[in-house]
Order: C-alpha cells, then structure tokens, then sequence
C-alpha cells in the first residue's frame, strides 16, 4: 500500500466472498506483453530521488519486461510551490527517462501542498499522516493543475489517477469520505480532459477492496461518470484477488459502471508477516508473483497489473529498515520474486490467456500462441494429480522460476502441488 503500513493488518482474518461477487467477462483477454505489466520506481521516493535513480530503475525495469511505470503522489510542491509558480525540472527529467526507456507513465495526481493544504500532520492508531493527505478544498487550483499536467505532457503522459487509496484512513486525514473525494475527483477529470481529451483517468487505487461502503457510495453520488478505468489494490491482508475484482464488479453492476480495471498496486511482504524465515518468505512472495499474474491477465477485463515495488522502499524513505515489497533489494539485488517475473515474462510474452480450466482442487490458467499452450497450475491444497492434455508432440514440466523439472509421468500425468509451475505443450 505505497509507502504505508496497514491499520489493520493482524486482524485480517479469513476472507470471504462478498455474496456482491461477479464473475469476469466472458470475452477473451489482451495478449501479454509489456503494455500489460506495471510496477513503481524510483526507490520510494519518487520526483525526490535523484536522476541517477531513475535512470537506474528504469533500465531495471524495461530488462524486466515491464512496460509501465507508476509515479509518487506527494509532488505538488515540487510542481507548483506557488501558485501558478510551476517548476517541471524534475518531472520532466523522469519522464525523459522513463519515454527513453520506452516505459509509459502512469502519474497519480496529489490533493494538496503547502499553500492550499486542509490539515496538519496527525496520528492514527500510531501512524503518521502527513498535510499532504488532507485534500485541499481548493477545487479550482486542482483542476488548474490537471489541467496544466495534461496538457504539457501531452504526447508523453496518457494515463493518470487521481490520488493514492483514497478509501484508506493513512491517505485521506484519518477518515476516508466518498463525498469529499467525488468533488476532488470531479474537478481533476475535467482538468485532465481539457488538458487532453485522450487522457485516461482512472480511480485512486482502492486499499480495500472487499469492503464495499466507500464505493458504493461515490457510485450512488454520480461518481462513475467521472473516473474511465477502475482502480483496485490487492494485498493478502485485506482481500484475494478473487475477492477483490468479484466485489469491486459487483459494486459497479449495481450501478450500472461498466469499467476496465488496473490493479496498480499488488505484493506480498514478509515485513506485515514476519518470520524467522526470510528464505520462506521470499519464496513465497515468488510464488505469489506467479499466481498474481497469470490469475488477473487471464481476465478479460483487467487490463494491466502493477507489482509494488521494482525495488524494496530502503531505509532512506523515514522507516528504520527497508519495506520488502519489492521485486529486487533495496540496492538492485534480484529476489526470487524478480526471477519469478522474469521468467513469467519469458514463458508467456506474446501469449493469449484462455481463461481458467475448471478442475477440481486446481488452478489453471492456460497461454497459447501457433506453437505453444503453456499452462499456469498450482492446487488449492495439497498434491493433486492431472492429467497432461493430449494432441501435443511435447510436453515439459517448468518450476515457477523457468527451470526445466524431471518428470517421470509426462506426458501422461504429473502431481500439481501449491508451489505454481509450468506446463509447457508444444504442437
């Protein structure tokens, strides 16, 4: 949840599913590539983090294969410190890099800064929360600032959403409301649209997704008319995926907002979940990357998903060690969750989803291109054994991380574990 540790976090227990779920589309989803993976760089630190930082992600992340890059929200002062009084130097520098890279921005809109701030810094149940996380109630100057943002970056910046999980008390003044959030969101949309017409705007990311309150209530005011891609964050520790993308569709059908979806922020941490055993952890963090993609890029209606962070938020960012969201260490060391993408990347880039095979006790989710079907499976619980489809010539078993495994039963059957693995079939 960007740079923020959960309220609640130990008392997420079991989840269940909102009886508001809704299945996906029936319709085939977007083949895999760059255009549909996303993640956040720059450290934590966003149009803080000197240049040589950005550079450095950037490059990390167009090897990774990730084609989309998310900004840090908190910069209104960096952009305007007065009124009217813009200083780009800094975004136009990461977005320079990023445009370089072949990387395309997603920048999130802030709600406040010094001169237009509603509030001072606070504490809730022990977390800080900062002035710029009161919105401003100075609508005018935040559709200016849409305004201007689109414009400028035209050709550059297409996409953008309007602030960081507004839904959640740590960004916005300790109590979230759905009203107070329309006014922001209603004035940011018509800024960005009369910047850029082609602009797309998507809801701030939601923290808690499962919880259907918030949303049914920005809805129930008219909101959908002003947010084009609905905006999901999904954690273990508020909701599953399933959970997450049944409810938010369930919410939108009530109210008749039929909406594309980004997950833009999603990881698992050992640092909520603390263990004596970070090697575990890891690996399970690696093992999520895969189910976390192949699961949402399956759907036909999430159209791009962003792993929280490139690189583990170090020290540096204000806490006393670093937060391992991420995809690497804080110093660019891969983790086992790096591998899992990469490979991810390599397996399945210009593949089509087919969907999810309904077998019991499993998940599948197959990939084909003209030569290939490669199958994504993991069970629910314990070893199951499958069944290899026939009519291929080959088939060969991959571990989450690529790597070829020895399998006495192909191509006959193989025992599918909860660890996610490869089933690679060739024609």
């Amino acid at each position: 949840m960007s740079m923020s540790m959960r309220l609640d976090l130990w008392t997420a227990g079991a989840l269940l599913l909102s009886a508001t779920a809704q299945a996906a589309p029936a319709h085939a989803a977007a083949v895999v590539g760059p255009a549909r993976l996303g993640t956040y760089i720059g450290g934590g630190l966003g149009l803080y983090a000197p240049a040589e930082v950005w550079k450095n992600d950037a490059a990390r992340t167009r090897e990774l294969g990730v084609g989309a890059v998310r900004f840090n929200s908190d910069v209104w002062d960096l952009l305007e410190p007065s009124r009217f009084d813009y200083r780009w130097e800094k975004l136009d520098a990461a977005v320079e890099t990023m445009t370089a890279a072949g990387l395309e921005p997603l920048f999130t809109l802030p709600i406040s800064n010094k001169w237009n701030g509603a509030g001072k810094a606070i504490k809730v149940s022990g977390f800080d929360i900062g002035p710029t996380h009161f919105p401003t109630r100075d609508l005018a100057g935040v559709r200016a600032l849409a305004k201007t943002i689109a414009s400028r970056y035209r050709t550059k910046i297409k996409y953008y959403e309007v602030w960081n999980e507004p839904d959640f008390a740590l960004f916005w003044k300790g109590e979230p409301n759905a009203s107070e959030y329309l006014d922001l969101l209603r004035e940011a949309y018509m800024g960005l649209k009369e910047g850029n017409p082609q602009a797309v705007v998507l809801l701030g990311g939601l923290a808690k997704p499962k919880e259907t309150e918030w949303l049914d209530k920005l809805l129930a005011l008219g909101g959908g008319k002003f947010f084009d891609v609905m905006n999901l964050h999904v954690y273990p520790a508020f909701a599953t995926l399933e959970e997450a993308l049944g409810v938010s569709r369930g919410v939108m059908l009530r109210h008749k907002a039929s909406k594309p979806i980004w997950i833009t922020e999603t990881s698992t941490t050992g640092w909520y979940f603390e263990t004596s055993n970070r090697d575990k952890e890891e690996s399970a963090k690696a093992a999520y990357v895969l189910k976390t993609f192949a699961s949402a890029l399956s759907q036909a209606d999430v159209e791009r998903v962003f792993w929280h962070t490139l690189r583990n938020p170090g020290k540096d960012v204000g806490f006393s060690r670093d937060l391992d969201f991420g995809l690497m260490t804080s110093d660019g060391a891969p983790l086992p969750a790096h591998r899992a993408l990469r490979a991810f990347n390599r397996l399945l880039k210009g593949s089509v989803p087919q969907g999810r095979v309904e077998r019991p006790g499993l998940e599948i989710y197959p990939f084909e291109d003209k030569n290939r079907r490669v199958e994504v499976l993991w069970s629910r619980k314990g070893t199951i054994d499958y069944r290899v489809p026939s009519g291929y010539k080959t088939a060969r078993r991959l571990s989450l991380y690529g790597e070829e495994q020895h399998e006495p039963g192909l191509p006959g059957s193989i025992a599918v574990t909860e660890e996610p693995s490869y089933l690679e079939l060739s024609k």
